[in-house]
Protein backbone atom coordinates (compact mmCIF):
# COMPACT_ATOMS: atom_id res chain seq x y z
CA UNK A 1 0.00 0.00 0.00
CA UNK A 2 1.51 3.30 -0.89
CA UNK A 3 1.44 6.54 0.84
CA UNK A 4 0.83 9.69 0.60
CA UNK A 5 0.94 13.24 1.86
CA UNK A 6 -0.13 16.38 0.42
CA UNK A 7 -0.22 19.76 2.89
CA UNK A 8 -3.46 20.84 2.34
CA UNK A 9 -2.59 24.33 2.13
CA UNK A 10 0.39 26.09 0.00
CA UNK A 11 1.61 28.91 0.97
CA UNK A 12 2.44 32.26 -0.57
CA UNK A 13 3.91 35.48 0.31
CA UNK A 14 3.22 38.82 -1.14
CA UNK A 15 5.26 42.07 -1.22
CA UNK A 16 9.04 40.57 0.12
CA UNK A 17 10.80 43.47 -1.39
CA UNK A 18 10.62 46.79 -0.97
CA UNK A 19 11.27 49.49 -3.80
CA UNK A 20 15.12 49.85 -2.53
CA UNK A 21 15.93 45.80 -2.76
CA UNK A 22 14.11 46.03 -5.97
CA UNK A 23 16.54 48.55 -7.19
CA UNK A 24 19.47 47.44 -5.57
CA UNK A 25 18.73 44.31 -7.72
CA UNK A 26 18.08 45.90 -11.02
CA UNK A 27 21.51 47.73 -9.95
CA UNK A 28 23.19 44.38 -9.41
CA UNK A 29 22.08 43.04 -12.68
CA UNK A 30 24.57 45.10 -13.89
CA UNK A 31 27.31 44.29 -12.45
CA UNK A 32 29.94 41.62 -13.60
CA UNK A 33 29.60 38.26 -11.86
CA UNK A 34 26.62 39.19 -9.64
CA UNK A 35 24.49 36.46 -9.31
CA UNK A 36 20.64 37.75 -9.55
CA UNK A 37 18.61 34.67 -10.25
CA UNK A 38 18.19 35.76 -13.75
CA UNK A 39 17.12 33.05 -16.33
CA UNK A 40 19.18 30.06 -16.97
CA UNK A 41 18.48 28.02 -20.19
CA UNK A 42 17.72 24.58 -18.54
CA UNK A 43 20.56 23.35 -20.27
CA UNK A 44 22.56 25.56 -18.63
CA UNK A 45 20.79 24.56 -15.15
CA UNK A 46 24.06 23.05 -13.08
CA UNK A 47 23.25 19.28 -12.78
CA UNK A 48 25.11 19.43 -8.77
CA UNK A 49 21.86 21.65 -8.14
CA UNK A 50 19.15 19.95 -10.87
CA UNK A 51 18.43 16.07 -10.89
CA UNK A 52 16.74 14.66 -13.71
CA UNK A 53 13.70 14.31 -11.47
CA UNK A 54 13.44 18.06 -10.71
CA UNK A 55 14.10 18.89 -14.38
CA UNK A 56 11.37 16.40 -15.04
CA UNK A 57 8.88 18.10 -12.69
CA UNK A 58 9.70 21.44 -14.14
CA UNK A 59 8.43 20.06 -17.46
CA UNK A 60 5.31 18.83 -15.80
CA UNK A 61 4.90 22.25 -14.42
CA UNK A 62 5.44 24.68 -17.83
CA UNK A 63 3.40 22.29 -19.66
CA UNK A 64 0.57 22.81 -17.22
CA UNK A 65 0.93 26.40 -17.53
CA UNK A 66 1.00 26.53 -21.37
CA UNK A 67 -2.10 24.66 -21.31
CA UNK A 68 -4.09 27.33 -19.23
CA UNK A 69 -2.38 29.87 -21.46
CA UNK A 70 0.47 31.32 -19.32
CA UNK A 71 3.85 31.73 -20.31
CA UNK A 72 6.24 29.08 -18.73
CA UNK A 73 8.42 29.66 -15.44
CA UNK A 74 12.22 30.10 -15.54
CA UNK A 75 13.94 27.54 -13.36
CA UNK A 76 17.54 29.38 -12.08
CA UNK A 77 20.28 27.72 -10.31
CA UNK A 78 19.56 30.10 -6.91
CA UNK A 79 16.15 29.00 -6.75
CA UNK A 80 17.21 25.66 -6.56
CA UNK A 81 19.69 25.75 -4.06
CA UNK A 82 17.18 27.34 -2.24
CA UNK A 83 14.61 24.48 -3.10
CA UNK A 84 16.87 21.95 -1.80
CA UNK A 85 17.98 23.63 1.16
CA UNK A 86 13.96 23.37 2.19
CA UNK A 87 13.74 19.75 1.14
CA UNK A 88 16.42 18.64 3.93
CA UNK A 89 14.30 20.90 5.91
CA UNK A 90 11.06 19.52 5.65
CA UNK A 91 12.67 16.26 5.68
CA UNK A 92 12.33 16.47 9.71
CA UNK A 93 9.63 19.41 9.94
CA UNK A 94 6.90 19.00 6.96
CA UNK A 95 5.38 22.12 7.18
CA UNK A 96 5.92 25.48 5.20
CA UNK A 97 7.43 26.74 8.68
CA UNK A 98 10.80 28.45 7.74
CA UNK A 99 10.48 29.48 4.46
CA UNK A 100 10.48 33.05 4.64
CA UNK A 101 13.51 32.89 6.50
CA UNK A 102 15.06 30.79 3.58
CA UNK A 103 14.08 33.47 1.39
CA UNK A 104 16.18 35.83 3.55
CA UNK A 105 18.82 33.68 4.15
CA UNK A 106 18.93 33.33 -0.07
CA UNK A 107 18.85 36.78 -0.21
CA UNK A 108 15.62 36.63 -2.16
CA UNK A 109 13.69 39.42 -3.14
CA UNK A 110 10.57 39.67 -4.99
CA UNK A 111 7.60 40.84 -5.09
CA UNK A 112 5.57 37.72 -5.08
CA UNK A 113 6.91 34.22 -3.53
CA UNK A 114 4.78 30.74 -2.76
CA UNK A 115 5.74 27.61 -1.91
CA UNK A 116 4.53 23.76 -2.62
CA UNK A 117 5.68 20.42 -0.56
CA UNK A 118 4.73 17.14 -0.77
CA UNK A 119 6.20 14.33 0.47
CA UNK A 120 5.05 10.42 -0.06
CA UNK A 121 6.59 6.56 -1.09
CA UNK A 122 5.99 6.21 -4.86
CA UNK A 123 9.11 4.78 -6.56
CA UNK A 124 11.31 6.95 -8.45
CA UNK A 125 9.95 6.24 -11.52
CA UNK A 126 6.41 7.36 -10.20
CA UNK A 127 6.98 10.26 -8.00
CA UNK A 128 7.02 12.74 -9.89
CA UNK A 129 3.93 12.36 -11.71
CA UNK A 130 1.93 11.06 -9.01
CA UNK A 131 3.65 14.36 -6.98
CA UNK A 132 2.45 16.69 -9.57
CA UNK A 133 -1.14 15.08 -10.15
CA UNK A 134 -1.99 15.94 -6.23
CA UNK A 135 -0.64 19.45 -6.19
CA UNK A 136 -2.54 19.68 -9.40
CA UNK A 137 -5.52 18.47 -7.55
CA UNK A 138 -5.54 20.97 -4.62
CA UNK A 139 -6.24 24.26 -4.83
CA UNK A 140 -3.55 26.01 -3.20
CA UNK A 141 -0.58 24.08 -4.61
CA UNK A 142 -2.42 24.28 -7.96
CA UNK A 143 -3.10 28.16 -7.46
CA UNK A 144 0.52 28.26 -6.70
CA UNK A 145 1.61 26.55 -10.16
CA UNK A 146 -0.47 28.60 -12.49
CA UNK A 147 0.04 32.21 -10.67
CA UNK A 148 0.41 34.40 -13.61
CA UNK A 149 2.66 36.19 -11.04
CA UNK A 150 5.42 33.58 -10.79
CA UNK A 151 7.95 34.08 -13.35
CA UNK A 152 10.73 31.58 -11.80
CA UNK A 153 10.86 28.96 -10.02
CA UNK A 154 13.07 26.18 -8.00
CA UNK A 155 12.30 22.11 -7.52
CA UNK A 156 13.94 20.59 -4.76
CA UNK A 157 13.34 16.55 -4.34
CA UNK A 158 14.72 14.27 -1.57
CA UNK A 159 14.54 10.81 0.11
CA UNK A 160 14.77 9.32 3.39
CA UNK A 161 16.67 6.16 4.02
CA UNK A 162 13.13 4.13 3.93
CA UNK A 163 12.79 5.80 0.41
CA UNK A 164 10.05 8.39 1.22
CA UNK A 165 10.18 11.33 -1.20
CA UNK A 166 10.25 14.94 -0.10
CA UNK A 167 9.01 17.52 -3.07
CA UNK A 168 9.43 21.25 -2.89
CA UNK A 169 8.51 24.20 -5.34
CA UNK A 170 9.58 27.39 -5.00
CA UNK A 171 8.12 30.07 -7.18
CA UNK A 172 8.79 33.63 -7.31
CA UNK A 173 7.81 36.98 -9.38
Amino acid sequence: MKFAFVLAAAIAVAALSTATGSDSARAAANLPGVDTGQEVAPAALNPQIWSPLEKQMHRLHNRARLRNDLPPVRATNPLGRLAAYRCRQIKTNFSHDGFPQALQRFGVQARWAGENIARNFYPRNQTVQFTFDQWMGSAGHRGNILNPRYDRVGIGHCTKWNGENFWVAVFIG
